[in-house]
């Protein structure tokens, strides 16, 4: 199984809007006075996802393995030149 994303969706996030959160960059609880923006990764194409399982039936067990290649969904990352959260890229395998 493939599945392609063309163009980076984030999750939905608490910015501040709504509802009041922790700012590790101000040390302190920021909210509508402090909305966080994040920058989100690059174009179409250039910011897509790619997600794989490959699976097989030995007897009465499935055997899989699975790899990912995206951005975190939730910005955990911080752009030290503009001091605003990012999505970094993000490379996971299981099996």
């Amino acid at each position: 199984d493939v599945v392609y994303t063309p163009h980076f969706d984030p999750d939905v996030f608490v910015s501040g809007e709504r509802l009041s959160y922790f700012n590790p960059l101000l040390g302190a609880r920021a909210g509508e006075d402090m909305r966080l923006r994040a920058e989100e990764p690059g174009e179409w194409f250039e910011d897509d996802e790619v997600a794989l399982r490959i699976y097989r039936s030995v007897g009465s067990y499935e055997l899989a393995g699975y790899a990912y290649r995206g951005f975190w969904k939730s910005p955990v990352g911080i752009n030290p030149a503009t001091n605003r959260f990012t999505f970094p890229r993000l490379q996971a395998f299981g099996a």
